[in-house]
C-alpha cells in the first residue's frame, strides 16, 4: 500500500507559551544628588513591583561603583564626581529575565 502524499507530512505539534506581563518602569536619565528633595536618588519608577532585581552602576571606564540586589530606589551617588554613568538594570520575573541598560547624569 502507498502512504497518500501531503504537503507537510508531518505531525504538527502545538504548544501555548506563556508570555510574561509587560515590566512597566521609568528609568530618569539624570539625578541632582544636592539635597533639595527633588532628584537627588536614582529613582526607578514602580521598581517597588519588581523585587527580584539587580542593579549595577558603572563609569566609563567600566568600573562598577554601585551594585546590588533589591534596588531600594536609594542610589545617591555620594562619593562620585559629576558625569554621566551606565547602569544595567535586571529584572527577574518567573523564569525570564529582561535587562534594561542605559545611561545616567548626576549634575552637582
Amino acid at each position: 500500500s502507498t502512504r497518500p502524499r501531503t504537503l507537510f507530512p508531518y505531525t504538527t505539534l502545538f504548544r501555548s507559551i506563556e508570555t510574561p506581563p509587560a515590566i512597566k518602569i521609568r528609568i530618569p536619565n539624570v539625578i541632582t544628588p544636592n539635597n533639595d528633595g527633588v532628584n537627588d536618588f536614582f529613582a526607578i519608577h514602580n521598581l517597588e513591583d519588581y523585587p527580584d532585581n539587580e542593579l549595577i552602576i558603572f563609569d566609563r571606564n567600566n568600573k562598577v561603583i554601585f551594585n546590588v540586589r533589591g534596588y531600594q530606589n536609594d542610589w545617591d551617588a555620594q562619593g562620585i564626581p559629576q558625569g554621566v554613568y551606565f547602569y544595567n538594570l535586571a529584572i527577574k520575573q518567573g523564569s525570564n529575565c529582561k535587562i534594561f541598560k542605559g545611561s545616567i547624569n548626576v549634575i552637582r
